[in-house]
């Protein structure tokens, strides 16, 4: 994926948004923080172990063999996998804001 922002683009983005470009860089900045967290080994190692437990809870599910456990720990595990998506998501779309600029 396209996670770098070439000088050009950069210098074109802050001349068009002037000082609000500090902020929107701030930002910019943590989304990139948790990419790089993501694709580290260990956050390699911790997608896929809560990629491997939905799969085996939503397996449960399918097969009407989950109990209230299995159902709440589906749940969360979900919701946290939706929100790093959405990170992620919006990360890029950040980017990509500051490549047209």
């Amino acid at each position: 994926m396209a996670y770098n922002v070439t000088k050009e683009e950069l210098e074109r983005f802050i001349n068009k948004h002037g000082k609000n470009a500090s902020k929107m860089l701030s930002i910019l900045g943590k989304g990139q923080q948790f990419v790089n967290a993501i694709e580290s080994p260990v956050g390699t190692e911790i997608m896929g172990e809560m990629l491997t437990a939905l799969e085996i809870k939503l397996e449960l599910i399918i097969n009407e063999k989950a109990d209230a456990k299995d159902l709440a720990e589906y749940r969360v595990l979900r919701n946290l996998a939706n929100n790093w998506v959405n990170k992620i998501n919006d990360h890029l779309n950040r980017v990509e804001e500051v490549k047209k600029s």
